[in-house]
């Protein structure tokens, strides 16, 4: 019987540890260490392409019209922004600095959207999801 509530023990420390560790994850996921980073055209916005445009505009729609209740939901929510993410990348022309500052504005975007493929519960999944949004929101705040 000891040497059962002594395994049973650290079991539950080892979970409370990875639950820690995930949190911690999160953290950086929705973090916007991005805008530290991301730089305007001179004090004006980068030209964009018109098929991120529209991607960013549709990834913005398929956010706010999506119905989240349950955790497979949320996993929808990722493959159809993935879609969306893997046109825009196809599809994009833009070069020079706009397009390197694209990237910047991406990458965390992608993270994100990677994380919510594969969120564990809801909780984390609303925090990833009013994450993306904001961030797509902030995209017109760099191109146009």
């Amino acid at each position: 019987l000891t040497i059962i509530l002594t395994g049973c023990g650290k079991s539950e420390k080892k979970e409370i540890k990875d639950v820690a560790v995930e949190s911690e994850t999160l953290k950086e996921v929705i973090s916007n260490k991005w805008v530290d980073q991301i730089k305007l055209d001179n004090g004006k916005k980068w030209k964009a392409d018109v098929p991120t445009n529209e991607g960013i505009e549709n990834m913005l729609e398929i956010v706010n019209n999506s119905e989240l209740e349950k955790t497979d939901d949320f996993r929808s929510l990722a493959i159809k922004l993935n879609t969306e993410k893997n046109n825009i990348l196809k599809q994009c022309s833009m070069q020079g600095p706009a397009h390197d500052n694209l990237h910047i504005f991406l990458k965390p975007l992608i993270e994100k959207i990677d994380y919510l493929s594969n969120v564990e519960n809801t909780a984390e999944a609303k925090k990833l999801v009013k994450s993306i949004e904001e961030h797509l929101k902030s995209y017109h705040k760099y191109f146009e």
